[in-house]
């Protein structure tokens, strides 16, 4: 039952985020919050879409490249997921999550 509830709530949190950006398509946070769901619900192929399309728009936020190599850290890409920690620390040398989560590679 509970996982039949999860996946529910993720199919309704993507259905959302695919009508924010049909009213937003140039919203990164949109793509980030559908890569995130994407990667919830298994489709690790989405949410890499997903992830990349944010950073086209915004290659700047260093939130973006965290939570993408999140996704790609509990996929079982760690490579990818070191390159993206290093992007986010590049671009803000103080961000904790982003050093914690590359210690954690």
């Amino acid at each position: 039952v509970v996982e039949v509830l999860h996946q529910q709530a993720h199919d309704e949190a993507e259905e959302f985020t695919r009508k924010m950006l049909k009213a937003s398509p140039k919203s990164a946070d949109m793509y980030r919050n559908l890569g995130v769901v994407l990667a919830l619900k298994g489709d690790i192929l989405g949410a890499v879409e997903a992830h990349r399309t944010s950073l086209a728009i915004n290659p700047l936020r260093e939130d973006l490249h965290l939570h993408f190599g999140q996704t790609l850290a509990s996929h079982g890409d760690p490579i990818a997921a070191i390159e993206e920690f290093r992007a986010a620390i590049e671009l803000n040398p103080t961000h904790s999550e982003g050093r914690l989560s590359l210690a954690r590679s």
